[in-house]
């Protein structure tokens, strides 16, 4: 009823102890719909050849290339592209992706790309720096009042650069923004606040995310809840439909066996009969039942 996929009851009960979100940025606190806003010394057939790289993979920047530089001719011959995780792509002597990629073939990156407000796909060709193409991405509307109504300590996790993400970071309320980071990185940081004590949850939206979302809290294999939705309201509601599980899970167990003890004292001094035995089984296992019940109220309350 609230629209939130739970992969079983040990993922309910995780997320009631939650007292960290960490949230990845791309796709889950922005649309993830990137528009090519300009593009700096690269020639029409450089723009085709880094759209057919792009086309090996359905990253949203690489979407919005591909897009972009759709009118454009493809290259006649187009080498086996291959991907580097978190970095960019790679075709032959070319490469297309994050400044750090052409950083580490020892390639000169000018440093005005450092203050760009904007994601970066910087383009290399037989060693040296030929351009690059500057992109946008919105911040999702809703990205504000979720972090609002989590009330826990929030912070971002992405593989942007730091001002990009500090910028999002103030935007929406977060406590803390963590730019620059591979997918590998943010599976470490998470891992770095559970053995400080932390429960942490990571949202993502599945791309590059499965590292870290598998050393969350909230994860067996990946995912543990998802929202159906993809509105980030949702995950306040999660994680109080967790806390309220729980709390009635808690009610019960004291109300059977506080019925039982009862009428097990009640016994010893021989005050207790048949019935009174019948319902510390039964009917304290209906009335377990009928507590249970108060959870719908609160999917009722939130029905889209």
């Amino acid at each position: 009823r609230l629209g939130i996929l739970f992969k079983g009851g040990g993922s309910l009960d995780a997320i009631s102890g939650v007292d960290t979100v960490a949230f990845d940025k791309t796709g889950t606190l922005t649309a993830g719909t990137f528009e090519v806003r300009r593009v700096e010394g690269l020639s029409n057939a450089d723009l085709a050849m880094v759209a057919a790289m792009e086309r090996s993979t359905s990253h949203p920047v690489a979407r919005a290339i591909v897009e972009y530089a759709g009118h454009f001719a493809p290259p006649a011959t187009m080498p086996d592209v291959k991907t580097v995780a978190g970095y960019g792509l790679e075709a032959g002597d070319w490469l297309a992706g994050t400044p750090r990629l052409l950083k580490m073939h020892d390639i000169n990156v000018p440093e005005l790309l450092d203050d760009e407000q904007g994601t970066i796909v910087a383009v290399a060709a037989g060693g040296e720096y030929k351009g690059c193409i500057i992109l946008g991405d919105v911040v999702r509307q809703d990205a504000r009042e979720a972090v609002s109504r989590l009330g826990l300590h929030t912070v971002i996790l992405s593989g942007d650069r730091q001002p990009i993400v500090d910028a999002v970071a103030e935007e929406i309320g977060a406590d803390r923004g963590y730019g620059d980071l591979l997918p590998g990185d943010k599976a470490e940081y998470i891992a770095s606040m559970q053995r400080d004590g932390h429960k942490v949850a990571f949202v993502g939206d599945g791309i590059n995310d499965a590292p870290v979302l598998a050393t969350s809290d909230m994860a067996v294999e990946t995912a543990d809840a998802v929202i159906h939705s993809g509105k980030l309201v949702k995950i306040a509601e999660a994680v109080e439909a967790g806390r309220r599980t729980r709390r009635i899970v808690k009610q019960n167990i004291v109300l059977a066996i506080g019925f039982k003890v009862l009428v097990m004292i009640l016994g010893l001094f021989g005050l207790a009969n048949i019935w009174m035995a019948v319902f510390a089984d039964t009917g304290v296992a209906l009335l377990a039942v009928l507590n249970s019940m108060r959870i719908f109220s609160m999917s009722r309350g939130h029905k889209e």
